[in-house]
């Protein structure tokens, strides 16, 4: 329904508004990749904390609109409760998580380095893409060894 609901260019602040489409957005399937870190999690053994979906967090937050969320400055509820964000000096607006800790920065950095970047590509997910299909063919290699 979300994504419908999205594809129709429905603004994200006007679908958010509605209980029933935030419940749907969050639900785990749908959130930010949520399943697959659950997994990282499992196997490497570590701790995952994911406080916006804790039901506590999410009951409180629910009770706002997009305006009292977000106004006077975007997220102050959380920027308020957290003074120590103001180190990490102006936090861009509208910004993911990912973009905002400069991941992207460290993408462009391995894409300019050959040992991992053994293709030459342009774009992450390619690169990506080749390590997987390497890592495919080393296990089926791997079982016409045995």
């Amino acid at each position: 329904m979300f994504q419908r609901i999205h594809r129709w260019r429905f603004p994200l602040r006007e679908v958010l508004q509605n209980v029933e489409a935030r419940d749907i957005y969050f639900l785990p399937e749908n959130s930010a990749g949520l399943k697959w870190h659950n997994k990282v999690v499992e196997k490497y053994n570590k701790k995952h904390i994911t406080p916006y979906l804790h039901s506590t967090i999410k009951d409180y937050f629910y009770g706002f609109n997009w305006e009292e969320l977000n106004i006077p400055v975007q997220k102050h509820h959380i920027r308020n409760a957290f003074p120590e964000l103001k180190s990490f000096g102006k936090i861009r607006k509208h910004t993911n998580l990912h973009l905002g800790a400069g991941v992207d920065k460290l993408f462009e950095s391995l894409l300019n380095n050959s040992k991992i970047n053994f293709k030459d590509r342009k774009r992450m997910m390619d690169v990506t893409r080749d390590w997987y299909e390497g890592y495919k063919f080393h296990l089926h290699y791997k079982e016409l060894k045995k």
